[in-house]
């Protein structure tokens, strides 16, 4: 099964909740998810250990399976994961205070 390419904007609207940005009209709402999408690679870098900043560029940017990463990087593949979920959730307190 071929894995799906996903964009970075689809990943910020399912990692953050701001989906609902993208529908709605108001000018407002636009900027304010124009100034996430501004602010998200300064917070990954400023945020994360390098690790789990290795972790998310190479699955999100890259488009690598956990498993090249986890070769890469000398861990295993749940470890992988275990780094990109927790980046998740440090990203989404980070991000929420922008809001």
């Amino acid at each position: 099964m071929k894995r799906k390419q996903l964009r970075w904007d689809a990943v910020t609207e399912n990692l953050f909740g701001i989906q609902q940005y993208r529908y709605e009209n108001s000018a407002q709402q636009d900027a304010k998810y124009r100034r996430a999408l501004k602010l998200l690679p300064k917070a990954m870098e400023e945020v994360l250990t390098g690790r789990q900043y290795d972790c998310m560029y190479a699955y999100y940017f890259e488009h690598k399976t956990q498993a090249q990463i986890g070769r890469e990087l000398g861990i295993g593949a749940p470890t992988v994961n275990k780094h990109i979920q927790k980046a998740k959730a440090r990203l989404y307190r980070v991000m929420r205070y922008s809001f």
